[in-house]
């Protein structure tokens, strides 16, 4: 057998160097025009802009024309501190001729620094010294730096003002670097045509400095996200150089071919720093203390040799927290040749896979008529501002050397999810949506592990894998696994806020009110919806910061603080703290309350009803499921079948028979019954009930006074400041096991590796822990109180036990209660099942798209209820009003708002409503014992609607 092997010759690419004399950067003391110095708040920012263009590619005077445009004639840049290099592969005498005299003219008129390079190719860590040594002579280290791509236009957004007013302000406050958030920019339909031609007259014509319109945008109108354009597939033609014969698909292109983030962003392949198609940020302005290479490159100009640092992503103590919006203009008719340019590069250096993975996007790019669409980057999400277009329009016009014919059947087949920006949320108020739905939360608690923090993080996740929206948390309980996350998504920011431990309970934390520092990042961010979710220090200074500058404020109610003195032994102080939370409550536009049970609680506070909403809780039925159950688990973590936890009822005495007898009457697959706690060991969670119960059950099992009870032990599973306590009561029972803290998949498989779930707390909002175990399939215990009785139905699902209290003298009621239990596996089996059963439609899907109707309901200074909102017509408050005045009715004075629609934001409400009719719905269907999804959220079918307008 013989093998041939055949070896491609790679022709080296050849060096250049600068043309003529060397040229000193002295742009001299620069003016700030008028009203471009900040407006007295901050000092405008010295900003020095450096990028490249390339004589050789098609077009690319039109681009820097924009480019000087943008950024000079309308973005307060100082032409003088613009520096460009100009790469030309032969100079007078070359193929670049006539583009190099372009470039070089544009550069004299718009009067920027300029500097030809020619050569084949140019390193880009030539051009970044050669930079840092022109700054070194005119720069210190307060000056900002910017490198951008021609294709590259930064949005200061928001906050209508330029970039050295905007990184004025972010110097102020103490931050060197600035992120980017890349946006790519495409044009209806996604063909790939022409970027416009510039204007020949310097400067170009006023348009709007903040990016939102001009000659580029409104040419490519839709802002999408593509992620890393990765498709898994194959292709014909692998080997290096085929990319000069791509121009129709291999056999299997239609399937895609494994684009990753290099083939994209230059020559990726040595940078650690996350792309920009690849879903992630990377730094975009810093100052000038920071060395070029240490922060990012150009990724159209210059080979990128060099391994910038990746530190610098994560630096969130000197970056600014929300990051620049980066149009970037990538997509147009030059876009193949410019891939097929970069394919030969990769060739040239060796890098086969690259090389690969842009012949496969081009491959695609071919097959999809010269069109970007879900074909060629699958993950394609887009915004356009205004209405949706009719849908007779005819397709946009195909690129340059398509066939038109064939380019409108293709057309045809493409599709790209755009979100239009007509009339999306707020329910049809004053300001209603833009490109997405900004939300930030403000939590004290977030990594630790509570109710809390585990539902703030879910609703976070939620929303930032949603094409419609982007979460901003701030938190003093951040982590660097939460920066991370942040320097790798466009939807999720985060922002630290100071605070000190709370005395007495060092795990949680007592945040500061806000402070200039995270009032310029919400000014930054322009969020939609504020939602907190704790009435501390920062809960009330972030809903007066929302009340100040008109944004909607949702505090979801997840603590019954007054509930906790009594277990302190201050319960006098029960009044005051009432009155507190009732006026925070009270200035919140909207208060997203779990239960009917929890908004009565609220209204017996003064809580207005007209202000509250439902944002109920969910349950995944996969992570919590009697599936996870395990014997060995059982076994080796719970000491399940151990030599102490196994004896019976009477004291472990009686015939082997009796023994035998009284295992089988557990009815579990290994003879033992396990009792179940997982919460916080705390005692405002009913502890001292939980420990006075087992202690006498045990007691009275173990000295014959509680008799006919199978095997079972007590597992625990929690951490607190009330666990040494726990351990020392319990510590004379060999039954009882104590776990500590579990979390994740451990957690599932003690919920449903146990069989009674008993949980005596009086205080709870609502209870996960009580809803978790029903979904594992647990019979449960707890007190006939408040929200308690919407979710577990008595006798059913498990028992409530009768007449207790915070602290009882006497717990003989509950004892009897998990006896009985303990004595008829028949009725503890059909209560696991009914538990089960009861907890499959309360789903997180619906339980989040009630929040995000809420969110797109409310509106700044106005009844979340509609029926005491007077600008709505036909409102109960409406027709009061007209009556007084006898005519048109009375419009809020607070917003001026003219009158809406009843129902505004697309359906009924999912307020809750406080005429009797509605108390006595929510009472009568509690009282039938339907599922947690009835009986506990108590909400017309509206309620559970969604939010903004879903991408199409």
């Amino acid at each position: 057998t013989t093998t041939t092997t055949t070896t491609q010759t790679i022709t080296p690419i050849k060096r250049g160097s600068f043309l003529g004399q060397q040229k000193v950067f002295a742009p001299g003391p620069t003016r700030v025009a008028p009203g471009q110095d900040g407006g007295g708040a901050h000092p405008a920012a010295r900003v020095f802009l450096l990028t490249g263009a390339s004589a050789s590619t098609p077009g690319t005077a039109d681009l820097l024309s924009h480019f000087l445009g943008h950024y000079v004639a309308r973005g307060g840049v100082p032409a003088a501190h613009v520096l460009v290099v100009i790469h030309t592969r032969g100079g007078e005498r070359g193929d670049d001729a006539a583009a190099t005299r372009e470039l070089v003219a544009l550069c004299e008129t718009a009067g920027v620094f300029f500097e030809v390079w020619e050569g084949e190719a140019l390193l880009f860590s030539a051009v970044a010294h050669h930079w840092e040594h022109h700054l070194a002579n005119v720069a210190d280290d307060n000056d900002w730096v910017v490198l951008a791509d021609l294709d590259e236009h930064a949005q200061v957004t928001n906050e209508g003002m330029n970039l050295p007013q905007f990184l004025g302000k972010v110097d102020a406050l103490g931050y060197s670097l600035v992120h980017g958030d890349w946006i790519d920019r495409v044009s209806d339909g996604g063909a790939l045509i022409a970027p416009p031609r510039a204007e020949p007259s310097w400067p170009p014509p006023e348009t709007n400095p903040s990016g939102s319109s001009s000659p580029m945008s409104d040419a490519f109108p839709l802002q999408c996200t593509i992620n890393a354009c990765d498709v898994k597939g194959k292709m014909t033609g692998e080997s290096a150089g085929d990319y000069d014969n791509v121009k129709g698909p291999g056999p299997n292109v239609g399937g895609g071919g494994g684009v990753g983030e290099s083939s994209l962003n230059g020559l990726r392949h040595y940078s650690t720093l996350a792309g920009v198609v690849g879903g992630g940020q990377r730094v975009y302005a810093h100052k000038a203390l920071h060395p070029i290479l240490d922060v990012r490159t150009l990724q159209d100009f210059g080979l990128d040799d060099v391994v910038t640092a990746s530190r610098l992503t994560r630096d969130h103590v000197n970056a600014y927290p929300i990051p620049m919006k980066v149009n970037h203009y990538q997509w147009h008719e030059r876009t193949t040749t410019q891939l097929t340019r970069r394919a030969r590069e990769y060739a040239a250096c060796n890098l086969l896979e690259q090389e690969r993975e842009t012949t496969r996007l081009l491959a695609r790019i071919y097959a999809n008529s010269e069109v970007m669409s879900d074909k060629v980057c699958p993950e394609i999400s887009c915004y356009r501002a205004g209405a949706e277009p009719a849908a007779e329009k005819t397709p946009p016009p195909s690129a340059p050397g398509a066939n038109s014919a064939s380019a409108a059947v293709q057309q045809k087949k493409n599709h790209i999810p755009t979100l239009y920006g007509d009339g999306v949320g707020n329910g049809n108020a004053l300001k209603g949506y833009g490109p997405e739905r900004r939300v930030v939360i403000f939590s004290t608690v977030w990594n630790h592990v509570d109710g809390v923090s585990r539902t703030m993080k879910r609703l976070a996740s939620h929303l930032k894998n949603r094409a419609d929206s982007s979460v901003f948390v701030m938190s003093p309980d951040l982590t660097e696994s939460d920066f991370a996350e942040a320097s790798n998504s466009h939807r999720f920011h985060v922002s630290e806020v100071p605070a000190i431990p709370v005395p007495g309970r060092p795990e949680y934390k007592m945040a500061a009110p806000l402070q200039a520092r995270q009032r310029a990042a919400l000014e930054t961010y322009a969020p939609h919806v504020v939602h907190v979710a704790a009435p501390d220090m920062l809960g009330h200074s972030a809903v007066r910061w929302a009340a100040d500058v008109g944004v909607c404020s949702v505090c979801s109610y997840h603590t019954a603080y007054d509930t906790y003195l009594q277990y302190y032994r201050v319960g006098m102080l029960a009044a005051p703290l009432r009155q507190m939370l009732s006026g925070f409550y009270s200035s919140c536009d909207v208060v997203a309350t779990p239960s009917y049970a929890a908004a009565e609680h609220l209204a017996e506070m003064g809580v207005p009803r007209e202000r509250m909403g439902f944002f109920p809780r969910g349950i995944n039925t996969t992570e919590f499921s009697p599936g996870q159950r395990s014997l060995t688990f059982r076994k080796e973590v719970m000491g399940v079948g151990g030599r102490r936890g196994g004896r019976g009822g009477g004291g472990g005495g009686g015939s082997r028979r009796q023994q035998r007898g009284l295992k089988e009457l557990a009815r579990t697959e290994d003879g033992e019954v396990v009792i179940l706690w997982v919460a916080r060991i705390v005692r405002e969670k009913g502890l001292g009930t939980f420990v006075r119960t087992i202690a006498a059950l045990l007691q009275g099992k173990n000295k014959g006074i509680i008799e006919g009870l199978p095997p079972f032990r007590v597992v625990i599973a929690g951490d607190g400041p009330d666990l040494p306590w726990t351990r020392k009561q319990l510590e004379g029972f060999p039954e009882v096991k104590i776990l500590g803290h579990a979390g994740g998949g451990r957690l599932s498989r003690i919920y449903a590796s146990g069989d009674i779930f008993y949980f005596p707390s009086r205080t709870e909002v609502i209870p996960n822990n009580l809803i978790e175990a029903m979904a594992s399939g647990l019979a449960v215990v707890t007190d006939d109180v408040g929200v308690n009785r919407a979710i577990v139905r008595d006798g059913v699902t498990g028992v409530l036990v009768k007449d207790t209290a915070p602290l009882p003298a006497d717990v003989t009621s509950y004892v009897e209660t998990i006896a009985g239990l303990l004595r008829d596996p028949d009725r503890r089996a059909k209560m696991a099942a009914a538990a089960r059963e009861s907890t499959t439609g309360l789903t997180w899907k619906r339980t989040f798209a009630s929040l995000r109707r809420s969110y797109d309901r409310c509106r700044p200074g106005r009844p979340y209820a509609r029926h005491a909102d007077v600008n709505i017509p036909g409102s109960k408050a409406n027709l009061e009003a007209k009556n007084r005045v006898g005519g048109a009715p009375e419009l809020n004075p607070a917003t001026g708002a003219a009158p809406e629609k009843t129902g505004g934001g697309g359906g009924g409400s999912n307020a809750i409503d406080a005429t009797p009719t509605a108390t006595a719905t929510a009472k009568s269907t509690t009282s039938r014992g339907l599922g947690i999804s009835g009986a506990l959220l108590g909400i017309s079918a509206a309620a559970g609607g969604g939010g903004g307008r879903p991408p199409r």
